[in-house]
């Protein structure tokens, strides 16, 4: 039946309505299927508010779907650290024995696992090794762990490092990426993907962007009215507008709105020189005479 053929209606079905058919998950789920269909290398960019359910769907179901319609493909999925992964992987490897389907018990571990029909599933903490393994789908959940991560530019380079020299690497050629997390910075993962993908391909996929605040502004793609919640049934509007009193702007509109500002401390970096300059060097015959030596920069405003 068409519901069980697209991953919302194989949750709802197989869970015995334990996941629910939220209108925001079922919108994401119709995105993630027409991902999945395109003949090419493709992929998702997910932005969400948290507690939304959109790690129970792409890290959990999402890839348990995956492997129930695509036997015998790889799966990987990728958070924040390895003992989160692990915890993820150990649920998953569990809920597919509950919904009735085998585990190969040569081949199974918290962090991979085989399943009797040949597929498998690996869980990996953001800048873990994938290398000596092809995916049919690659899964990047929130891969910051908290907003100190965010905010430094460091552990944001580094991300953005292994998810190109890693990740992207790792995909068989029509293989699918989906990167879902809630957004803390302009420059996070997301805003460097996104940025790029809107003029060209990256690592050769092609990009689509789905945007879901937790309160609509306009030209909704849920078709809500302006202030509308996005999941009603769970965080009404007046618990939203409460939060929104109690929270900094700023943290409002990256983790609720999912368009996070340039905070005051980088306006002044961002206005006179880009956020370029501060993520490297551009020219490197700055050094090219003398290669030992260190190059500095400095600026009084």
């Amino acid at each position: 039946p068409y519901l069980e053929a697209v991953p919302a209606g194989w949750a709802y079905l197989r869970s015995g309505g334990e996941w629910q058919l939220a209108r925001h998950l079922v919108h994401l789920s119709q995105e993630v299927y027409e991902c999945l269909c395109w003949p090419g290398p493709a992929g998702l960019v997910v932005s969400m508010p948290p507690r939304h359910g959109k790690t129970e769907f792409c890290a959990l179901w999402l890839p348990l779907w995956y492997l129930w319609r695509y036997p015998g493909r790889r799966v990987a999925v990728v958070t924040y650290n390895a003992d989160y992964a692990r915890e993820l992987g150990l649920r998953a490897a569990q809920r597919w024995e509950q919904l009735g389907f085998g585990v190969d018990p040569r081949a199974r571990s918290a962090e991979m696992w085989r399943t009797d029909t040949g597929g498998w599933f690996y869980a990996v903490g953001a800048g873990g090794a994938l290398t000596g393994r092809g995916f049919d789908l690659l899964i990047v959940d929130d891969p910051f762990k908290n907003a100190e991560e965010a905010l430094s530019p460091t552990a944001r380079q580094r991300i953005w490092d292994w998810f190109q020299s890693v990740a992207l690497t790792r995909l068989e050629p029509a293989g699918k990426c989906l990167v879902v997390m809630t957004r803390w910075h302009p420059d996070d993962l997301v805003g460097r993907l996104w940025r790029l993908a809107q003029d060209q391909q990256v690592g050769g996929v092609r990009w689509r962007e789905v945007r879901l605040p937790a309160l609509a502004l306009e030209d909704d793609p849920l078709g809500r009215a302006p202030g509308e919640p996005l999941w009603p049934e769970r965080f009404s509007r007046e618990y939203l507008e409460a939060r929104r009193e109690m929270l900094d702007p700023r943290w409002w509109w990256a983790v609720y709105q999912q368009d996070p500002q340039v905070w005051v401390e980088e306006a002044a970096e961002q206005a006179w020189f880009g956020l370029d300059l501060w993520r490297e060097v551009r020219d490197p015959n700055l050094w090219a005479e003398r290669p030992g030596d260190q190059v500095w920069v400095t600026v009084d405003p």
